[in-house]
């Protein structure tokens, strides 16, 4: 069993507080984005909202937006989309304009992996209004370093969108194109039409 610990389990477990650091620091960016842009009627949050906590038999939970697919199930993610192979040249159209809104809300960003974008409709107000279909990054957002640069630094936060990107786990049918912060299909990839 030890084999198998990295340094995370090894840290959660003489530090039980590390369990729940990567929650809270998505909440202080969810935060950070709202309080920026606190009486911007027209602003699109490009993540996920995050609605608090509730009680489970597990102890408490984080409760999120749910994104979903246009017959209400859980909308697939980038990785499932491109494996499955229903990503169009459009959808790849979409995405890179997302992540070029990503850096221009200047995103601080622990985890860009292609699991973390979603792409269907979020729902909106009491009506539950269904939106139409759009990309989100539900997950892997927040400053965990020790030192918290990124959460007062644009720069520091670009940067680190760049290394994400850069670093982060791949999908097969996607290359990361760092020069012109997109991506694009590989060349042994075909898209539907």
């Amino acid at each position: 069993m030890f084999d198998r610990w990295n340094f995370g389990h090894l840290s959660q477990r003489l530090f039980p507080a590390a369990r729940y650091r990567s929650t809270a620091k998505q909440y202080d960016e969810y935060r950070r984005l709202i309080m920026e842009r606190l009486f911007d009627t027209g602003f699109d949050l490009p993540i996920s909202h995050l609605y608090g906590f509730v009680k489970t038999n597990l102890g408490f939970g984080c409760v999120t937006e749910r994104i979903t697919d246009a017959q209400g199930n859980t909308a697939q993610n980038l990785r499932e989309r491109v494996l499955a192979r229903s990503f169009t040249a459009d959808d790849l159209e979409g995405l890179n304009r997302f992540i070029a809104r990503l850096y221009e809300v200047s995103i601080c960003a622990a985890d860009m992996g292609p699991a973390n974008f979603v792409h269907g409709h979020r729902h909106i107000g009491p009506e539950n209004a269904r939106t139409a279909p759009g990309w989100v990054l539900v997950d892997g957002f927040g400053d965990r370093f020790a030192i918290t640069i990124r959460s007062v630094s644009r720069p520091a936060r670009t940067r680190g969108m760049d290394r994400r990107f850069i670093r982060g786990k791949k999908v097969k049918g996607l290359v990361w194109q760092p020069d012109q912060r997109r991506f694009a299909f590989a060349e042994d990839y075909t898209p539907i039409r």
